[in-house]
């Protein structure tokens, strides 16, 4: 895919709303510890597999069998529980194929000049093509102090500078702090505002979308609602109250677009 070209649409909705992800730039997704940002990732990451796009993913917080198994579990929608029981059998290997021949993944914090190197591998490995999407799992993970906004700030510029030169989309997620105001109950998702994300690290991304999650009644499913708060060429709300609504499955880490009214506090 050329410079500036948008990824395929995967999700009506973020279409609709003109949230797109463009190759030869860096985007974010940030939000709170636990609002399933990994899981919204591998989501989106298996839905461009089916469109036959190519991603790098680095995980610093997640082991193998981890992404394994959300992988299985939301390519076969079978529960995580009994994907578990079975993955280490060789079962869900078809699964797991299908998304491999597309998508390499890698284990542990790296620095740049590792991830650059990973980058180079990919692309020897694939015909001479560097990674559709470089997936940076996350931030303040791969930084040696994760207090240090410097550190993490530096990182972001030199992602974004991969993406521009590779080129590739790198995808960067990010927590935000933790809001105390989240702690009490919501009938609806408040993704963080922009000014949530500290040190100015929304400089160099040009897409930048934030989450939060909440329970959905007694079904067991989440509502996640994604604000883009920061989108170049589409309408972007700073405050993150204008947001696109899904529906997350934990039972098999499936994410799924809804209509406002499938939500009973949402009409």
């Amino acid at each position: 895919m050329n410079t500036g070209h948008p990824l395929p649409a995967i999700y009506p909705n973020l279409e609709a709303a003109k949230i797109r992800f463009k190759i030869g730039t860096a985007a974010m997704i940030a939000g709170e510890p636990g609002s399933f940002k990994s899981t919204l990732a591998l989501n989106l990451l298996v839905r461009w597999v089916e469109k036959k796009i190519t991603s790098l993913y680095i995980s610093a917080e997640d082991d193998e069998l981890t992404i394994a198994k959300r992988v299985a579990g939301i390519m076969s929608g079978d529960p995580i529980e009994y994907v578990v029981t079975k993955i280490t059998k060789g079962g869900y290997d078809d699964h797991l194929r299908a998304v491999s021949e597309f998508a390499s993944f890698e284990f542990g914090a790296l620095k740049i000049e590792a991830i650059d190197d990973r980058m180079r591998a990919f692309r020897k490995m694939h015909h001479g093509k560097f990674p559709d999407i470089l997936w940076i799992d996350n931030l303040m993970s791969m930084v040696d102090n994760p207090t240090e906004y410097g550190q993490q700030m530096t990182l972001v510029r030199d992602l974004a500078q991969i993406a521009a030169t590779a080129p590739t989309c790198a995808i960067i997620l990010h927590h935000t702090r933790e809001d105390q105001r989240s702690k009490k109950a919501k009938i609806l998702p408040v993704p963080p505002p922009s000014w949530e994300i500290h040190g100015k690290l929304t400089q160099f991304p040009k897409t930048v979308v934030t989450i939060d999650t909440i329970p959905m009644g007694e079904t067991g499913d989440m509502h996640m609602g994604l604000a883009p708060v920061k989108v170049n060429d589409g309408p972007s709300d700073k405050s993150g109250r204008t947001m696109e609504n899904f529906i997350v499955t934990p039972e098999n880490a499936r994410i799924v677009p809804f209509a406002r009214d499938d939500h009973p506090a949402a009409g």
